[in-house]
């Protein structure tokens, strides 16, 4: 049987800069749908973990509500769903899915004050997750110079090397990484390249090397 597979969407409210903490949620809700297709998911399971701040630091839960999509894939929280929330988290779940709307099926996202809920939620079939997370890591971006390349790069590396599960993940990960680190770390000059390797502590009594950890992954695949 496919294992119930949570993941959870951060949904915060910002604080007034004036007049303190009066942010809430309002009802609201979005669609559930399928990542691969597009098609809506019936029957997946909404959780809106209510949060309220307790002081000026910290928040707790008052309370959880969980709703479930219709045949087109909504789902909705009401007035007395969000009644009491300042803030709160939104779990998704249904079996033989994974929420994969982030690198980690985690997605943070920012309502304002006075808004409502509206968050369309994307689920993977759990055979096809792993991969849509390590693609969603090598999304195209823009840097401002070639350290900040490379260190942004080899990052989302090693969080990738991290997930792999199967071969055509390790395959996928050594052709979108490999070359390319290779490359940027030999445009480095000798100096931003012992800038970048001091951003990594050492293993036990052995220096962290950068290219060691490179080689050693691609030389096996």
């Amino acid at each position: 049987m496919p294992r119930l597979t949570p993941a959870i969407i951060v949904v915060c409210l910002s604080i007034a800069a004036a007049g303190g903490c009066t942010a809430r949620l309002w009802p609201g809700g979005g669609v559930v749908r399928n990542s691969e297709t597009q098609a809506p998911i019936a029957d997946a399971g909404v959780t809106l973990v209510c949060m309220y701040y307790w002081n000026i630091h910290n928040s707790k839960v008052r309370k959880e509500v969980t709703v479930t999509t219709n045949w087109d894939g909504q789902y909705r929280f009401s007035f007395e769903d969000v009644s009491g929330c300042n803030w709160g988290q939104l779990r998704a779940q249904k079996n033989g899915y994974a929420l994969t709307s982030g690198a980690y099926g985690i997605e943070v996202i920012d309502v304002l004050e006075n808004s409502e809920i509206k968050q369309d939620i994307l689920m993977t079939p759990l055979a096809d997750a792993n991969m849509r997370r390590l693609r969603i890591i090598n999304s195209p971006s823009t840097f401002t110079s070639s350290k900040f390349e490379f260190m942004e790069i080899y990052n989302r590396f090693l969080r990738s090397k991290d997930i792999v599960q199967t071969q055509p993940e390790r395959d996928y990960v050594a052709q979108s990484y490999c070359s390319r680190l290779e490359g940027l770390w030999a445009g480095l000059p000798a100096a931003e390249r012992a800038s970048v390797a001091a951003q990594y502590p050492p293993r036990g009594t052995t220096e962290y090397n950068i290219q060691r950890e490179i080689s050693g992954y691609c030389t096996r695949i």
